[in-house]
């Protein structure tokens, strides 16, 4: 049967502080489940804000690895995508013929056969996110419009970001936070680069923005020299 989302949005719906994997619970909703057919953790037709969160490896044979949000209003700030899969559409996230805003938020290593990161088809506004390392299907595809497009790290795809390079990151682990992030790496061209109209004041683990002289592009605002140990 078809099956859309482990939690299916219709109405209005809040995700704080939160890891959504293949083996993680939210709210009564627990995995492993098996792929779904649009948005592999979340489909939403309602609204939706997502905050300081993180869905790793989550997975859709259709569109949207992680969310797919469908003629809904979905918000996502400060937080992490990585290692999702789509088998068509949008690897971590597909905006289908909604509005999509996303601010401050690392997409890393999705894979889908168009737009790994972000594939977008409705309204969008990207700002000081990076969308990077995909798989599969380049990083970034947008057919719709792009209503705001600020200081934003995309290596690959047709969003005409700022920045196109690698962003030079840490490996999947807690950095004294609640949840799992990908940290920059020194010289990363991510730091300080940042939109300070569209900065916000802590980054997904609560540590303070700006650090230096600016906001840094990502999830993550700051830089580490020491690697830690990849979550398994």
């Amino acid at each position: 049967y078809t099956r859309v989302g482990s939690i299916n949005i219709t109405g209005r719906f809040r995700i704080d502080l939160c890891l959504y994997s293949v083996y993680v619970s939210i709210s009564g909703f627990f995995g492993p489940y098996a792929p779904s057919t649009a948005g592999g953790a979340i489909y939403n037709s309602g609204y939706v804000t997502i905050t300081n969160s993180t869905f790793i490896n989550n997975n859709s044979v259709g569109t949207g690895g992680a969310l797919a949000n469908v003629d809904g209003v979905a918000a996502i700030y400060n937080s992490t995508f990585d290692g999702n899969r789509s088998n068509k559409e949008g690897g971590a996230l597909l905006n289908q013929q909604g509005v999509m805003t996303i601010v401050h938020n690392t997409l890393n290593g999705n894979r889908a056969t168009q737009g790994g990161g972000l594939a977008n088809n409705g309204l969008l506004h990207l700002l000081n996110t990076m969308i990077a390392n995909s798989i599969d299907g380049k990083d970034c595809w947008s057919a719709g419009p792009l209503r705001s497009n600020n200081h934003n790290l995309i290596e690959s795809g047709n969003c005409a970001p700022v920045l196109t390079a690698d962003p030079n990151l840490g490996p999947v682990t807690a950095y004294s936070g609640t949840t799992f992030l990908r940290a920059l790496l020194p010289g990363s061209p991510a730091l300080d680069a940042g939109d300070s109209a569209a900065c916000l004041s802590t980054d997904q683990r609560g540590a303070p923005r700006p650090n230096e002289a600016g906001c840094d592009i990502g999830a993550f605002e700051g830089y580490i020299t020491t690697l830690a140990p990849e979550i398994e």
